[in-house]
């Protein structure tokens, strides 16, 4: 990308989350939460922004926000992170923006956030932890479709803000082992191997 910069949209005066909901697809397209729904504890609003500023609602069920979007590369399911309704649990959800079907992939009583697919699309990697701190999170992997056993990617705890490389063999995400505000980048290989 060349060029200045522009703003799509404001966050100033936005409360501090750990993840901007916003997810931008290889091919282009731009989704995001607006600012005013990462404050409301209420309702979620996810839609398209094209590049004439004109939003589009996706409509998503009801329930708690959602957080940490993540389009697949195909910009045919989203994949996010949403608390559930009775309880704090955080759970893993894909949504199929074709059929307009959402399917929860992860059903324990564990905190799952920072989705991502993998670059072949047939895995979500997260960071997924106890209630009791980010200090304790691991990276996992698991099929997209919610089946199988997790996979543990990451040891040391403090795992946040995962990405994939587009060639699909390194996993990076922010690691932050002892203080959320002590971060650094670190990387990982997505099939488990020891570098």
């Amino acid at each position: 990308v060349y060029g200045a910069s522009e703003a799509l949209f404001d966050i100033s005066g936005a409360t501090r989350v750990a993840s901007w909901p916003y997810a931008i697809s290889r091919a282009g397209t731009l989704a995001f939460v607006p600012r005013s729904e990462v404050q409301s504890t209420a309702r979620s609003e996810f839609g398209w922004l094209d590049r004439t500023g004109r939003f589009e609602p996706v409509p998503l069920p009801s329930g708690k926000p959602i957080q940490g979007p993540r389009l697949s590369a195909d910009d045919g399911a989203l994949l996010f992170s949403r608390d559930r309704i009775e309880n704090a649990i955080v759970d893993l959800w894909l949504y199929d923006l074709e059929r307009r079907r959402p399917e929860r992939i992860s059903f324990d009583d564990l905190y799952e956030f920072f989705p991502t697919f993998s670059a072949d699309g047939e895995a979500v990697i997260y960071a997924r932890g106890e209630a009791s701190g980010e200090a304790r999170w691991e990276l996992h992997v698991r099929s997209a479709d919610g089946t199988g056993v997790p996979r543990r990617l990451t040891e040391g705890g403090g795992a946040l803000e995962v990405a994939v490389s587009p060639d699909g063999r390194s996993v990076v995400f922010e690691s932050c082992p002892g203080d959320i505000d002590d971060c650094d980048l670190a990387s990982v290989p997505f099939d488990g191997s020891r570098p």
